[in-house]
């Protein structure tokens, strides 16, 4: 029926209708148009891919390049101890951590490295100090009664 319409218009306004070959033409243009539209995709899949495993190397070069450090020739068990006199000698109230806009010590210990990380969550008494309302949410309210793994809980309750 469109075809019909595009006819009559055709007679009105003296346009010629499109040939076998225009069509054609047309086809193929759509036809090529599809492929490339497929390469684009494809080579995008390709980066995509292709970043990943540049970061992935990124990462794996990081750790190499951390473990060359002395502090990574630490003991965990010395670590750990470290990591608790840093959490004695920072402000007990966390509201002050809240008003500079700085994460609770322990949490900023455990973004340091992947060793400091695993050293920092299995130190339960490093997660042992609970700071509310300030520092703590209920989801992290939750990991820090985790990873304090039954030690006892210093409570701090205030503005």
């Amino acid at each position: 029926m469109a075809s019909v319409a595009t006819a009559d218009l055709a007679y009105f306004i003296d346009v010629p209708s499109m040939t076998h070959d225009q069509a054609s033409i047309s086809s193929n243009t759509q036809d090529g148009f599809d492929e490339i539209a497929q390469q684009i995709r494809a080579l995008q899949s390709s980066q995509d891919e292709l970043s990943r495993s540049i970061r992935n190397l990124q990462v794996r070069a990081a750790r190499i390049q951390n473990q060359k450090a002395a502090v990574s020739r630490i003991p965990s068990d010395v670590l750990s101890m470290i990591f608790e006199e840093c959490r004695q000698l920072n402000p007990q109230w966390s509201g002050v951590l809240f008003l500079l806009h700085q994460s609770p010590v322990e949490v900023r210990l455990s973004h340091v490295s992947s060793h400091w990380r695993e050293v920092a969550l299995t130190s339960p008494s490093l997660w042992s100090s609970i700071h509310y309302p300030f520092a703590h949410k209920e989801p992290s309210l939750m990991e820090y009664l985790k990873r304090s793994d039954g030690s006892l809980l210093d409570v701090y309750i205030g503005p």
